[in-house]
């Protein structure tokens, strides 16, 4: 992962104002606990006093040194703070520190190792990802609308209505997501391909895979085809050897999960064909997942990027077809 100075530093600097901003939230916290509820901070104060005692006693007194009194003591003020707490409607974790990050505590990382949150940061940072971390506030699992799909109609291809058809689809994505953190080789579903007319919901699909994934704490990089394949040109042909170009590819090949969005959108070329394959199989060999979008169907699919790239795509992704009519204009008439 490479980063200039001035793109770490703003990483950095994001991470100090996380903590500085739960440092004043518990610091305003606290006051007004002290000011509501004097024998919560007249605790706090033994417990200053008491911890003072007993370090002075371990040097001065070493021989009278009871570690498991001092201990027992120490509990036993926290339970009457809990206490304090919770009687006065408050929950017993009020006065603890939050932090956006449990795993890394807004360090940004964990034993000296880049946390995968600070990844994900670096992800937003190098990819114009603006579009999808808008979209996810508001296209994720939770606001998925099922009404938006037919129950009556019953499509000739798969035999099923568009609403059994799409409630069957998320549930297979909710799984994807949720296999991400076991072995690749053990995933029943390691990779989708989710295709389907123009305005069936693949996109909003996509988002609400990376809204899941990134939840998980999952590093994301969500693509277009065409900017996929605008930074593999540049990277195979030297047109861009900076290190912000190096970075870019780094995480398309590393990410947890790739999401490309759209493919076959962009001018088919013998380049892209074997951009593509390469792209597909590197992330197979490592066992990194990916989850392509398309309006393509299998044949055309074939056609545009040959049997060596169908094959692999058939043979390793789930493939998710959407059925029914533009959504959009269901979404127009239901207001």
């Amino acid at each position: 992962m490479s980063l200039n100075n001035s793109q770490i530093n703003a990483i950095l600097k994001e991470y100090d104002n996380k903590r500085f901003r739960h440092k004043a939230i518990l610091d305003e916290r606290t006051a007004k606990i002290y000011r509501e509820l004097p024998e919560y901070r007249r605790i706090d104060d033994e417990l200053i006093s008491t911890s003072a005692a007993f370090a002075r006693q371990a040097i001065l007194d070493p021989d009278n040194f009871d570690l498991q009194s001092h201990q027992e003591h120490i509990n036993s003020l926290t339970r009457k703070k809990k206490h304090i707490l919770t009687s006065a409607g408050y929950p017993d974790n009020y006065l603890e520190m939050e932090y956006d990050c449990l795993k890394c505590r807004d360090t940004g990382y964990i034993d000296n190792k880049p946390c995968t949150c600070f990844r994900q940061a670096t992800i937003n940072m190098l990819y114009s990802q603006a579009l999808i971390n808008t979209a996810i506030n508001t296209q994720n699992f939770s606001t998925f609308d099922y009404s938006l799909y037919s129950r009556d109609h019953v499509d000739p291809q798969l035999n099923v209505t568009p609403y059994d058809n799409i409630m069957g689809v998320v549930k297979v994505c909710n799984n994807f997501v949720k296999q991400l953190d076991i072995p690749y080789e053990e995933r029943n579903f390691k990779n989708l391909l989710i295709t389907g007319n123009t305005g069936v919901g693949k996109t909003f699909l996509s988002n609400c895979i990376a809204k899941a994934a990134l939840d998980e704490a999952h590093s994301v990089v969500y693509i277009t085809a065409q900017e996929l394949f605008n930074i593999l040109d540049k990277a195979a042909f030297n047109k861009d050897d900076g290190e912000e170009s190096d970075a870019k590819l780094d995480n398309i090949e590393q990410c947890d999960l790739l999401i490309i969005d759209d493919l076959g959108s962009e001018f088919a070329t013998r380049f892209t064909t074997s951009a593509i394959y390469s792209c597909l199989n590197e992330r197979l060999l490592k066992g990194l997942a990916v989850v392509i979008s398309t309006n393509l169907d299998f044949e055309n699919l074939l056609i545009n990027y040959s049997e060596r790239v169908y094959s692999r795509i058939i043979g390793e992704y789930t493939p998710l077809i959407i059925v029914g009519n533009d959504i959009r204009y269901n979404k127009i008439n239901n207001k």
